[in-house]
């Protein structure tokens, strides 16, 4: 990393990489390559909405887009939401599904900003979430009942 600005600029960057790197390792307690569960209805089928499968896609798209979505890796895993990275036009983001409301609770490109990428991912997967059974449903409690098999099986102590 480079600064070419003054010790302002220099001290916010490294307050703000901090912040980062202990939001990306707060996870790392649990090994990377512990899944995701997968949602109870078929993906989007969209190739530029890409569901993060695991803990490792999670903080990494964290600091790839320079923001928290690395910090919803215990809720991914457990099952409470669905997160996503999403290519539209050149543009990226990253969005949250929360599967008890059924509705895209967070999405945002780079650094939390808004853009093409974050509209378009919103209004795509909200379109999606809507289909999610409720949790009361049948089909909800099979997928609450699988939630609590992958956590089983996978000794998730979370």
């Amino acid at each position: 990393l480079t600064h070419n600005g003054n010790l302002v600029g220099l001290m916010e960057k490294a307050i703000e990489y901090h912040r980062q790197d202990n939001w990306n390792r707060s996870n790392f307690d649990i090994p990377p390559e512990t899944p995701t569960v997968l949602p109870p209805i078929p993906l989007p089928a969209n190739d530029g909405i890409i569901f993060l499968k695991d803990a490792e896609a999670i903080v990494q798209e964290g600091v790839n887009q320079h923001h928290c979505i690395g910090s919803y890796a215990r809720e991914a895993l457990r099952g409470k939401c669905f997160l996503f990275h999403i290519n539209y036009k050149n543009m990226t983001a990253s969005a949250q599904v929360y599967y008890k409301t059924r509705r895209v609770d967070q999405c945002y490109g780079p650094s939390n900003s808004d853009n093409a990428a974050s509209e378009w991912g919103k209004k795509t997967l909200s379109k999606w979430a809507e289909k999610l059974p409720t949790q009361e449903s049948q089909e909800g409690k099979n997928t609450l009942n699988y939630i609590q098999e992958m956590r089983d099986n996978y000794n998730m102590p979370f």
